[in-house]
């Protein structure tokens, strides 16, 4: 697992990391203010459960991929976060 974070966290910061098509197009759906970034509050777009814990979840996952820190998710940091890095 942590093989895999550092795996991500290297082609974040090179230019490997291209956006599909289909997460793009996700990205769009989900940024709801078009300010080029993903706040937890617009990912809570993706809640799937109801049992509660979908701001837990998309906590931890803002904060896996949030590369800059900054509480959100750029295209490219959403993007990413979908790479496979498993090669």
């Amino acid at each position: 697992m942590e093989e895999e974070a550092a795996k991500r966290e290297s082609v974040l910061l090179s230019d490997e990391c291209t956006c599909q098509s289909m997460a793009s197009w996700e990205f769009q759906q989900l940024d709801a203010n078009y300010d080029g970034h993903l706040s937890d509050s617009e990912l809570l777009q993706l809640k799937t459960s109801s049992d509660g814990m979908e701001s837990a979840c998309i906590g931890q996952f803002t904060a896996a991929c949030d590369h800059d820190k900054d509480g959100m998710l750029s295209e490219k940091e959403w993007c990413c976060c979908f790479a496979d890095v498993r090669k």
